[in-house]
């Protein structure tokens, strides 16, 4: 899309401008208004035909609404460069031609907007200034901010907006402390904080201004906005909006009185969910009869709703398309998606509201839907075909596109959209020379500025950088209102050794463009390339009157004040610089190298001396050993910080090199940085050194709640036996700005082998609200230090022995120090600032609140609304790990992750909590710290803790519900969410609730086995299983391929009697409610062997591994962990042969602790029929070592018993009788 389309958007007079105004038409007929012959046109592509129908039928209508539509629709018809000229002639002709143009304010005003927009297009500023003053545009503000949407409210705007006039005072903003600056809007009467450089994410901006009024009566404020806006005149309220939506001029209106004099506006903004914080305002004398009172939509689209209410499904699609038009639709309230689906039943506009239903879904499946329907049997659906085709490319399916270009050429041949996505078809499999033929034939269509574009994006990727210059002149001359063809011409110019020029240039940008500080700078570097270092400081200094706060041009000032040798005034600018960007770990360290700051952490770093190396030598027999493992954490105010790590290790085994031959280096690819790597390999006096990594993405090992992890992976060369290894690398992180300064990180001291040395060192900041805390260790081991307005905290440890590997063992940060750092000093206050990052998020959509009333009708209870709320949300939404880099600990808002059918841990269970909430039922998040990590610590009030987020539901006592497990029912809580505690949060406060319960179903592994001996030996066995609880959710996974879960039934029969074959899998109950059951059939070709009248075989067939996996140790040094608890019930019933009889049958046994059971027992039931039974539980605990004896003597006990046999004898005689 071409970057002065993009500009269209913003002003509002074109918002939908993604090949989009064009017509909506499918059929000829009357009644459906004087622009349906230009609407039909645009349907087809036909720019310049519809431009001149358009233009004629205006000139006849008298309707403003009417006219109104018609200058949206027009817009469209000047996307071309190359229709700038006629549409400028097409604007003079309607204001002289249509007196309705003069006697309606705003739709004149309309048209000077549209006038002023391609005038800026053909270099004309003058123009675009005469139309804002003369349509009463407010252009002078002072604004402050950014600041956080929650921390606002402690910022007082009206008594500090009215009292600060003059008095450069600061005020703390949402990263940097914050002050009233002037800030003007641009050429089209946009306030863009952006264009500043200036946060426009979950922030909130308060501007002020005055204006004079000659005498008394009543005025129209026309508005402008995107997110949540409120309006203060002379401290009373003027205007208030809570929607988030697009921007463009005059979405607003609002008459009120004024008296004669200056007045003052007070203008508080947050952001939108897509569009940033865009604002303009103008004000206007009243017409007759236009009285003061409340805030509504322009005047047209108030027209075409009541047309629409009435009935009629062509104003129903005119209404759509203002809402869409005008950017006031939301996905939300669905405000144009309403009025398109009344007008799919229009002859005229069905395929268009189609096709504008598509533009409003964010879900890609359901757009595509739409299109595709808009489209279907109509030879003249040029849009919506386009937009299939560039959905599909831009979705990697770009084979699919050759045959949809076809349709496209065949519907309009002069139209150049054909060879433009032809081009870029080519462009993608890498075919330049084909796409150049393109382009020369976009050059005939008449349309030079699509071929000059083909052309520049060939040479680009050529790297032609000459040619691509001379191709985007073309196209900068053709559109001087296009900011990325003037980027993109500076930067060929630049890389073909053209500074000069490129300074013109941007130049030239800057004067249209006069607000984008980023132009500005840019140009500031130009300039010192090509003509100086004294040369670049005015327009550095111009940047910086229109973005006081940008860190960069900041920092640009102060490095060429530094050059100049004005070393003070330069470290001025640069500090406050870092001021407002202080996780720019660039700009601390050119400062730092500046003033000569030493390494201040440099004394307490260790040092890796012969005689440390020399000490690992009495460990030889150890496979290997960590000689130093270090970590020095430097946390700067705004909580970034720079961590430096060092490890160096001996290689004894060669079972060792596995566990170090790839190191991995964890970080956030938005936030951090890794740097510095070093890894120096020592063996047999031979040298080796490595600095090349390379990314990886993957699964954080460390917690499934957070996203955006990536691997730094490092291959360690040449390591063997006797291998010495010294591997250091640096990580910048400034992850904490996206969290409002939170710091959660554990340091480990220790692991699987010795480590001779382990220091860790925290420097913070003095006063910095930030807790260090040690686990593991008492607390008078970690040394705290002041020195230079910074505390610091030294963890030294010196040969910690090797933590020995065991199964079922708890997880390590029960086991190893570790030193715990967090922002907060109690759950309270973690609770409340985690609950921040979820506020706003639980809005339901129009789509949720459609399905939800579906998803629980004829629900009786609400135990049955959670039920089918819960299986709604874990079968419709995808859960997605890391991979997919969607955000971190703050959940998506759960509108958004409901439209894209998507999310993580925390997003799943927010669109729970909201459906829920909606349905009338008390839900909450719950953060938790699955089994697999380890017991939470509540003694370390961290959020860090936590790798896993769930919902808990106040019904039944407290319900936990999973939304990530899939395949698993409301009452089967996974086995790693069982029995721990929860961090259940909402916005009244927090509470700790064990997940724990009798809500869920028990885990529960049956078996019941019929078994048929036959007399020559073998056996023909029916297994039908029972799967209960945590158990169900895997079982069900299985059985969804019963050819796989045959195969490995059958190898595991196999492993046990050779021969063994398995047929007849039948699935009995699968569903989310019940526990599952299935069955198979084995055959055992020699099941005994029989010998001398007598026979044998196990009385359970085949034994449980519980011995094999908890018992083999004969002692252990750390507890074991019996997860979640489970009750395992065998049944074995056999029928033995005619003709035998039962000679022993094992004894009857049990065993009971309080931790877990068993329960053997054998009964007869009949002469040729008997049962093997047992009952195996095993309670959620934790088994000490001292008490590990106890339970391996249990486990030896199962072992036994499962392994006793059954002899059977041969009964001698006529008839089976007795042959005793």
């Amino acid at each position: 899309m071409p970057g002065s389309v993009r500009r269209i958007l913003i002003t509002g007079i074109v918002f939908a401008i993604a090949l989009g105004w064009c017509a909506r038409a499918m059929g000829a007929g009357t009644g459906s208004g004087p622009f349906l012959p230009a609407e039909k046109l645009l349907w087809r592509g036909d720019y310049r035909g519809a431009l001149g129908e358009i233009v004629r039928a205006a000139a006849e209508v008298d309707d403003p609404a009417l006219l109104e539509y018609g200058l949206f629709v027009m817009a469209e018809t000047l996307r071309y460069p190359e229709m700038i000229d006629d549409g400028i002639a097409a604007c003079e002709s309607l204001r002289t031609g249509n007196a309705a143009f003069a006697r309606h304010e705003i739709l004149g005003a309309r048209l000077r907007m549209l006038h002023s927009w391609l005038s800026l297009r053909a270099g004309d500023t003058s123009t675009a200034e005469k139309a804002l003053r003369e349509l009463g545009f407010i252009r002078e503000f002072r604004l402050i901010g950014p600041f956080s949407v929650e921390g606002a409210e402690d910022f007082d705007a009206e008594r500090l907006g009215a009292e600060s006039h003059g008095v450069p005072s600061m005020h703390a903003g949402k990263l940097y402390p914050v002050r009233w600056f002037s800030a003007r809007t641009d050429r089209l009467g946009i306030l863009d904080p952006g264009e500043r450089n200036l946060d426009t994410a979950d922030v909130r901006y308060y501007l002020e201004a005055e204006f004079t009024v000659e005498r008394a009566g009543a005025r129209v404020f026309h508005i402008g906005k995107t997110g949540h806006a409120r309006i203060w005149m002379d401290g009373k309220p003027l205007f208030k909006s809570e929607t988030r939506h697009r921007f463009a001029h005059d979405q607003y209106r609002v008459t009120v009185r004024c008296g004669p004099g200056r007045h003052r506006l007070l203008i508080q903004l947050e952001d939108s969910l897509h569009d940033g914080v865009r604002f303009s305002l103008r004000h206007t004398a009243a017409a007759a009869g236009d009285d003061a009172g409340s805030a509504r939509w322009f005047d047209a689209l108030g027209v075409m709703r009541s047309r629409a209410s009435a009935g009629g499904r062509d104003d129903a699609f005119r209404a759509g398309f203002l809402v869409y038009a005008a950017g006031l639709n939301t996905e939300d309230a669905g405000e144009a998606a309403a009025l398109f689906q009344k007008a799919m039943g229009s002859a005229q506009y069905g395929r268009m509201a189609r096709y504008y239903l598509a533009l409003c879904r964010d879900d890609e499946e359901k757009r595509s839907i739409l299109l595709r329907e808009a489209a279907a049997g109509d030879g003249a659906a040029l849009l919506p075909t386009v937009k299939i085709v560039q959905s599909r490319m831009q979705n990697g399916f770009i084979h699919e596109a050759p045959p949809l270009i076809e349709t496209i050429r065949s519907m309009n041949p002069s139209c150049p959209a054909a060879l433009e996505l032809e081009a870029s078809y080519f462009i993608g499999r890498g075919w330049y020379d084909e796409a150049l033929k393109r382009a020369a034939s976009l050059e005939d269509s008449g349309f030079p500025s699509a071929g000059a574009s083909v052309r520049a994006r060939v040479m680009i990727l050529r790297e032609q950088h000459r040619g691509a210059a001379y191709e985007y002149a073309r196209l900068w001359r053709m559109d001087r209102f296009n900011r990325e063809t003037a980027n993109a011409l500076a930067e060929a110019m630049e890389r073909s050794g053209q500074p000069v020029a490129a300074a013109v240039v941007l130049e030239e940008a800057a004067h249209i463009f006069d607000c984008d500080v980023s132009l500005r700078r840019r140009l500031a570097g130009v300039v010192r390339t090509a003509r100086g270092t004294e040369a670049a400081l005015p327009y550095l200094t111009a940047a910086l009157a229109i973005a006081p706060d940008d860190s960069g041009v900041l920092f640009d000032l102060g490095s060429l004040y530094h050059r100049q040798g004005a070393t003070r005034a330069g470290l001025r600018y640069m500090k406050e610089a870092l001021l407002r960007n202080p996780d720019n770990f660039r700009m601390k360290e050119y400062i730092d190298a500046i003033e000569r700051v030493p390494d201040a952490l440099a004394r307490y770093r260790a040092a890796v001396t012969d005689a440390l190396i020399a000490r690992a030598d009495a460990y030889r027999d150890e496979a290997a050993v960590m000689i130093l493992d270090e970590c020095v954490m430097k946390i700067m105010a705004d909580g970034s910080y720079e961590k430096t790590v060092r490890k160096v290790f001996r290689i004894n085994a060669e079972s060792a090199i596995r566990d170090f031959s790839t190191q991995y280096i964890l970080f956030n690819p938005s936030t951090d940085r890794v740097e510095d790597v070093r890894c120096v390999v020592n063996r047999g006096g031979e040298t080796v050194e490595t600095s090349e990594t390379y990314a990886r993405s993957l699964s954080d090992p460390e917690s499934r709640m957070y996203y955006d992890v990536q691997a730094r992976v490092l291959a360690v060369p040449a390591l063997g036996r006797g291998s010495l290894v010294d591997l250091s690398y640096r990580l910048r992180s400034g992850e904490a700005r996206l969290y409002r300064g939170y710091i959660g990180e554990r340091i480990m001291a220790g692991g699987r082998y010795r480590t001779l040395v382990s220091n860790i060192v925290i420097s913070r900041p003095e006063g910095m609200p930030l807790h260090v805390r040690l686990s593991g260790l008492n607390e008078d081991r970690v040394s705290v230090m002041r020195e230079g307005g910074r505390r610091i905290y030294r963890l030294s440890l010196e040969n910690r022995s090797p933590i020995r590997d065991e199964v079922a063992m708890p997880h390590h940060s029960e086991i190893i120090p570790s030193l715990i750092v967090s922002s907060h000093g109690s759950w309270d206050e973690a609770a409340r600032w985690y609950a921040s990052l979820m506020r706003g998020r639980t809005a339901m959509s129009a789509e949720m609140r459609r399905d939800l009333s579906g998803v629980i009708a004829g629900a009786d209870s609400d135990i049955a609304k959670m039920r089918n709320v819960y299986n709604h949300v874990n079968a419709s939404i995808r859960y997605v790990g890391f991979e997919l880099g969607l955000g971190g600990l703050q959940p998506r808002s759960a509108d958004l992750t409901y439209a894209t059918r998507m999310g993580d841990c925390k997003d799943l269970t927010l669109v729970l909590v909201s459906m829920l909430r909606a349905s009338g039922i008390d839900a909450r998040m719950a953060l938790v710290r699955t089994r697999e990590r380890g017991a939470l610590d509540r003694s370390i009030p961290s959020i860090g803790q936590f790798n896993h987020a769930i919902c808990f539901v106040n019904l039944e006592g407290g319900v936990f519900l999973d939304a990530t497990a899939k395949m698993a029912g409301f009452r089967e809580l996974p086995s790693e969410d069982r029995n721990i505690q929860a961090l259940v949060i909402d916005e009244r406060g927090h509470s700790f609730i064990n997940t724990a319960g009798r809500f869920y179903h028990a885990n529960l592994d049956s078996v019941v086995t019929e078994v048929g001996i036959e007399s020559q030996g073998g056996a023909e066995l029916n297994r039908k299983l029972t799967k209960g609880g945590a158990f169900a959710r895997s079982a069900r996974g299985e059985l969804l391929d019963k050819s796989e879960k045959l195969r490995g039934i059958g190898a595991y029969w196999n492993s046990k009697y050779s021969g063994a074959s398995v047929s007849t899998l039948i699935a009995h109950r699968t569903g989310t409610e019940m526990p599952v059951e299935y069955s198979y059939n084995v055959r055992i070709p020699s099941f005994l062997s029989p010998a001398g009248g007598y026979a044998a075989f196990p009385a359970f067939i085949v034994s449980s591994d519980y011995y094999r996996e908890y018992g083999m140790m004969k002692s252990r040094v750390s507890p074991v962990r019996i997860s979640s608890g489970w009750t395992s019930d065998t049944v074995v019933r056999f029928t033995i042969p005619r003709g035998w009889d039962i000679a022993v049958l094992p004894a009857a046994e049990n065993r009971a602790h309080p931790g877990f059971s068993a329960r053997f027992e054998y009964v007869r039931k009949g002469d040729s029929v008997f049962e093997a039974r047992s009952s195996v539980v095993f309670v959620d605990s934790s088994i000490s070592p001292e008490e590990y004896g106890v339970f391996r003597d249990f486990l030896i006990f199962i072992h036994r018993k499962e392994n006793e046999r059954i002899i059977i004898r041969k009964i001698e005689g006529p008839g089976g009788g007795d042959a005793r």
